[in-house]
């Protein structure tokens, strides 16, 4: 059983000190020496990266709110927690910068509208042949890919009577791996538009959704990325 090759070495708390800075040479050293610890503390940082992975802007307003919010367009209550948040939070703070710098040049969703410069995801038939569902059946997993990019959706029932739940997932076919979690995704209908985020394991999630045509979309490596027709049922 490996053990450490001087426990008396370093102090306790010495290893959790390192993990914030990395700043101590002479941890570093004994790293360099003792692979018991050095295996410690890559444990450490692998479970610091998921839980970081896992909360990444939990606490956030959504991506929809915060541009309400910056058009001057959320209700009273909105504008004093958003206020009161990104007061502390540096990521929105940089997200409404971002939104402010843009408020000229047409938003995701105005682009994914008009269809202009907009690359249409082709859909990918299963490998093998799926008979159409009947009444009070499940739709078949459906799968599209842009680019590198593949996106699956599926549907369940809604939270409410008559209404659905559509769930999608997005995957790199390049790097094996869901993009960076926060990307935005747009489902849409005539003047109807609704937003979510993409979670760290590259699922997105639209509640209760009644039955209809619509269109979703998102952007990708800065290109923006559509399914034209996406039927609720």
């Amino acid at each position: 059983m490996m053990t450490c090759i001087d426990p008396y070495e370093l102090e306790e708390g010495a290893l959790s000190a390192f993990l914030e800075d990395g700043a101590d040479a002479r941890v570093a050293a004994h790293l360099a020496r003792c692979p018991y610890c050095a295996a410690r503390v890559a444990a450490y940082r692998l479970t610091l990266a998921r839980l970081k992975t896992q909360l990444y802007r939990r606490a956030c307003p959504p991506a929809e709110i915060l541009a309400l919010y910056q058009l001057a367009l959320a209700t009273p209550a909105e504008r004093l927690t958003i206020a009161a948040h990104v007061r502390e939070c540096p990521h929105c703070r940089r997200e409404l910068d971002e939104l402010a710098r843009d408020a000229v040049s047409p938003s995701l969703l105005d682009r994914l509208r008009q269809g202009v410069d907009v690359l249409v995801a082709a859909f990918v038939p299963a490998p093998r042949l799926q008979a159409a569902p009947q009444r009070g059946e499940t739709p078949p997993l459906l799968r599209f890919r842009v680019g590198d990019l593949e996106i699956h959706l599926s549907q369940q029932s809604g939270h409410e009577l008559g209404q659905r739940t559509l769930l999608g997932r997005l995957w790199s076919m390049t790097t094996g791996a869901p993009p960076e979690p926060g990307t935005e995704v747009w489902l849409w209908r005539a003047d109807e538009a609704w937003a979510a985020v993409v979670e760290a394991d590259g699922t997105f999630t639209f509640d209760d959704v009644e039955p209809g045509r619509y269109s979703l979309g998102l952007e990708w490596q800065g290109a923006a990325a559509a399914i034209p027709e996406v039927e609720i049922v």
